[in-house]
């Protein structure tokens, strides 16, 4: 898989934060801070480019994606796509922008219409924002649904006759009708059977070859995101810890973390398996208010990994890790 972009960025992300405001245990009591669930996150995304972003559940993954398509408020940062600060669009303007920025969620079924059928489904962005309409939409979802590998007679269907993945490639040729420079895949194969994971990821590559999409894909699982990404950033509690193209990053962790999520992925050949080197302790919980977010788990934490958060800074060529410790 080319790592080649082109110099432009296409979608950046400059500081990206998201707090929520968390209740008071009683009216007496005094408001508590807001919970970070994203802090002071920052990447771009090139033409044609794949950035993979992984972490646990809960680490905020889910939210940074949700942050670029518009459907959280930012509390600081910028989203910029094509040069364009998209952070703060009116209803109207983020409508136009969808023509431009898609998203396939995680899961298949419940982010389609299970009482229209298939082929209205795919129309339906065309018909809203004017794209097409009559047989020149219905022309387009007979090119979708074979773009994406399915049957002509599949949009006189309704949803619930397809399986899992065949309802996942609904979705995608759904994102592609209105051919988006950029899409947020959000956990695309976690809701999948394991033997179909892999058509779907390899869908996401031939479309990406065909077409020249960006993606920003996020999963939890290292072994899905190293066969679509060219770079791929890690994230704990709501903050990028490493980041790198994806052969440096699995062949050179930096990042305790990094190392810990690696030597968790199953690996079939116990010849090829590598030592374990790093284990962390406990799960996501708390997050402390001073220093670094993974200290509390991190086997080489020190005071000052307590006292400083360590900022993202590069260890080697393009290869970004924020430890003290590295």
């Amino acid at each position: 898989m080319s790592s080649e972009t082109h110099a432009a960025p296409l979608i950046e992300a400059v500081g990206l934060s998201v707090s929520y405001p968390v209740p008071r245990a009683a009216f007496w009591h005094r408001k508590p801070a807001p919970f970070r669930a994203v802090e002071d996150v920052s990447f771009s995304i090139g033409r044609g480019e794949t950035l993979g972003i992984v972490g646990e559940s809960g680490s905020g993954k889910s939210t940074i994606g949700r942050a670029l398509l518009g459907r959280v408020p930012l509390s600081s940062g910028r989203a910029v796509f094509h040069g364009r600060d998209i952070s703060n669009l009116s209803g109207g303007e983020m409508r136009r922008m969808r023509r431009h920025i898609q998203a396939v969620m995680q899961d298949p079924y419940a982010s389609l219409n299970p009482r229209m059928r298939v082929a209205d489904i795919i129309a339906e962005p065309l018909l809203v924002h004017g794209i097409a309409s009559g047989s020149e939409a219905h022309a387009r979802v007979a090119e979708l649904l074979d773009l994406v590998g399915l049957p002509a007679d599949a949009g006189a269907r309704h949803p619930g006759t397809f399986s899992g993945g065949q309802r996942q490639r609904i979705g995608i040729a759904r994102a592609l009708a209105m051919e988006p420079a950029f899409i947020v895949a959000d956990e695309p194969v976690s809701a999948l059977d394991v033997s179909v994971r892999a058509q779907i990821v390899n869908l996401f590559r031939d479309l990406q070859e065909k077409l020249g999409v960006s993606y920003l894909f996020i999963a939890h699982d290292l072994a899905i995101v190293r066969h679509v990404s060219h770079r791929i950033a890690v994230v704990y509690a709501g903050r990028i810890v490493e980041m790198s193209a994806r052969d440096d990053l699995y062949a050179t962790p930096i990042h305790p973390y990094t190392r810990a999520l690696l030597d968790a992925v199953p690996v079939p050949d116990p010849l090829h398996r590598r030592a374990r080197q790093t284990t962390i302790r406990g799960e996501l919980g708390a997050i402390p208010s001073a220093g670094c977010r993974f200290a509390p788990r991190c086997p080489l934490a020190t005071e000052q990994c307590r006292r400083e958060a360590p900022p993202l800074v590069a260890k080697a060529p393009a290869h970004l890790a924020a430890c003290w410790n590295a």
